[in-house]
């Protein structure tokens, strides 16, 4: 059985030939792990096989202009409303924007609840979600990153990752996680 041990051995080695495959394998990596962690059984059943295959592709979005989530100028903000929550604002920096087909991402929930942030599993064809100009990466020509743009983003409360208010809680586990990954490349 293959762990984490083996699977940071692979991004070693992918890098040593292209470190932009290893960053989008990152990258997805960082919305499975979050997905398999705190995903119900109909979120892990409808996102993993997909995502685990190869089908689809995922990213983590977490980054915003503002020195933490909730504080920036085009801060994500996530409104609860009657059929689930309405999430409008930007992420900046998002590995494999435009080409993932699963967002795991973390908005300001502090209109919500007084936790702070919710994590939020968005479908890329989700009306609404609009991707920003791409930006350079300097040796990473492969690994896409833009900022995605959420102009009133309907997410239903069946794609909420744990609870309301546990965002801040999977971002910095989901974070460090990543961290030995990005230290393997």
């Amino acid at each position: 059985e293959a762990g984490y041990s083996s699977y940071l051995l692979v991004i070693e080695e992918l890098s040593r030939v292209c470190a932009g495959v290893a960053s989008i394998l990152v990258n997805h990596s960082a919305a499975v792990y979050a997905i398999q962690r705190w995903g119900s059984a109909e979120q892990k059943q409808s996102n993993l096989p997909a995502l685990a295959s190869g089908e689809n592709l995922g990213a983590f979005a977490i980054y915003e202009d503002g020195p933490e989530i909730g504080n920036g100028p085009d801060a994500l903000r996530a409104t609860q409303c009657a059929d689930g929550y309405r999430l409008n604002g930007r992420k900046t920096f998002v590995g494999n924007a435009g080409v993932a087909s699963t967002y795991v991402v973390i908005a300001s929930s502090a209109s919500v609840d007084s936790k702070g942030s919710t994590a939020f599993i968005v479908p890329a064809k989700t009306p609404g979600l609009t991707m920003g100009p791409a930006r350079s990466g300097m040796g990473l020509r492969e690994f896409p990153v833009a900022d995605l743009v959420f102009g009133d983003v309907a997410v239903a409360e069946a794609d909420v990752l744990a609870t309301s208010g546990k965002g801040d809680s999977i971002a910095e586990e989901t974070l460090a996680a990543t961290a030995v990954a990005e230290a393997a490349q």
